[in-house]
């Protein structure tokens, strides 16, 4: 669903934000997502969980 939202913004001519476009773990997710709704005119948001990548 992220992959058709994001592609849907783009074929529209928008630019797709999302808190994980930022490698800063020493941000807090909330902190990130707060800093990118105010510098965008619009918004979609989808605010569930986001779990860590398994180490390899």
């Amino acid at each position: 669903m992220f992959n058709a939202i994001v592609f849907a913004t783009y074929d529209l001519g928008f630019v797709a934000r999302c808190a994980l476009e930022e490698d800063d773990s020493g941000d807090v997710r909330l902190t990130k997502i707060e800093r990118i709704v105010e510098q965008c005119k619009f918004g979609i948001h989808d605010l569930s969980a986001v779990e860590l990548d398994a180490i390899t």
